[in-house]
């Protein structure tokens, strides 16, 4: 059975396959661009002798280690941990849907470093000091600096976990399959005899890129899409359940060009090309119908540009950094999307999706949106003509049966879907 489970070795394979790729590389090269705090750290890095560098790893996964904290203020037999926006989100919609179980979760902030008790968690730490730096030692013969961090901190996450995961726990939810504290947790939480539940935080549905496997007990997904790939990409036949997007859902509206002003939602990833962007703010700005462009960054801020340079180009341009999602969606009246996987929560909204491939440097249709006609490409000229483009692509029969691929919610009985998911996510606690 041990191969249908998480452990260590497993995790620490699915971060090396995730982070040693071309597309996560340039990935940190952007973060280097846009943090000065980083771009410092890996300078220092690179001039080190190798005890230094190995020494330097170890402290980032101490880091790693003391980040973590647990309320233990009442019973909680399912244990839920997100690192990131995208999946905050929907980890918040999966804890209100299971609102019967006594739930509880793992917080990682810095500012857990600095808390009394981790004193004690800083001696827990200090007896596996040396075999840890002799790991991180092999590690920077072989990798590059962000994998090598990443590679390590799994191994400390997973020592951490460990500590935090007492006997009242029956199961762990994560929302990420290669991030190294959600699978630290998952090696974890099998290593224990634990349960591992699984939602994808995001419709990443193409398949240019690596795909991690999947080894949960339940894998919950809100896409008929997101199925198909996790089972195609994972060495055994997955538990699967259907379980419903956290955004609202609202029937597709496209404006007309006669309609009153318009907004414009430009919704960026990381490896964003700026001189496009500025481009489709021009283009925009010369419909008369468009009163406001607003630009949403991404989520995890250190991957963002400077956007303050961004020209008005006659139009009022905001930028959206803290506003919640479904907030953005709403004022929307058309979205430009890049290889973004918000486009299906845009939709699922009912705001129509222009995908522009060149507003960031990934492979094009990196998701697989374009491929299936799920979004209507951006036309090679911006004029009046798009609103009835738009129409004939987001009203017709075919889009619609195309967008259920993506989101099993979509014109569905969510509230029966979400009662199969509670009843699926009770079933496999019970046999922990």
């Amino acid at each position: 059975m041990s191969d249908r489970l998480y452990t260590l070795s497993k995790a620490c394979n699915i971060v090396r396959m995730t982070d040693d790729s071309v597309g996560r590389m340039k990935v940190f090269v952007s973060v280097l661009q846009n943090s000065r705090r980083i771009r410092y750290s890996y300078f220092f890095y690179q001039r080190a002798p190798d005890s230094v560098k190995a020494g330097l790893i170890v402290l980032y996964g101490l880091k790693c280690y003391l980040s973590l904290a647990r309320r233990h203020d009442s019973e909680q037999h399912l244990l839920f941990f997100a690192s990131y926006p995208n999946e905050h989100r929907v980890l918040s919609h999966a804890r209100e849907k299971l609102s019967t179980i006594p739930r509880g979760e793992v917080t990682t902030s810095l500012t857990n470093v600095f808390r009394l008790t981790a004193i004690s968690d800083l001696f827990s730490f200090m007896p596996s000091s040396v075999r840890l730096f002799r790991f991180a030692k092999r590690l920077i013969r072989k990798h590059e600096f962000m994998p090598a961090c990443r590679i390590f901190s799994t191994l400390t996450y997973y020592m951490r976990f460990k500590r935090l995961l007492d006997n009242d726990v029956k199961a762990v939810f994560i929302a990420c399959q290669y991030s190294p504290e959600c699978l630290g947790l998952a090696a974890a939480a099998h290593n224990a005899g634990r349960k591992v539940v699984f939602t994808n935080h995001a419709i990443a549905s193409g398949e240019t890129h690596y795909v991690a496997p999947l080894y949960a007990d339940l894998v919950a997904v809100n896409s008929p899409a997101m199925a198909d790939i996790y089972q195609r990409h994972s060495p055994h036949k997955l538990n699967i359940v259907p379980f419903t997007m956290a955004e609202p859902q609202r029937p597709m509206r496209v404006p007309n060009r006669n309609g009153d002003t318009l907004t414009v939602g430009i919704y960026l990833t990381a490896l964003t090309d700026e001189t496009r962007l500025q481009q489709i703010v021009r283009e925009f700005s010369r419909i008369a119908s468009i009163g406001l462009i607003f630009i949403r960054t991404h989520p995890a801020q250190v991957v963002n540009a400077d956007l303050s340079v961004t020209p008005c180009a006659g139009v009022p341009i905001e930028i959206s950094i803290t506003a919640p999602l479904h907030e953005d969606i709403a004022r929307t009246n058309i979205a430009v999307c890049g290889n973004s996987t918000v486009v299906v929560e845009i939709l699922r909204g009912g705001k129509p999706v222009l995908y522009d491939h060149r507003l960031d440097d990934i492979i094009s249709d990196y998701n697989g949106y374009a491929a299936r006609e799920l979004v209507m490409p951006y036309p090679q000229t911006l004029d009046e003509a798009v609103f009835e483009q738009m129409q004939q692509h987001y009203l017709s029969d075919n889009w619609h049966e195309t967008m259920r691929y993506f989101d099993c919610g979509y014109h569905a009985d969510e509230r029966e879907i979400e009662r199969g998911f509670t009843a699926a996510v009770v079933s496999i606690m019970q046999q922990s």
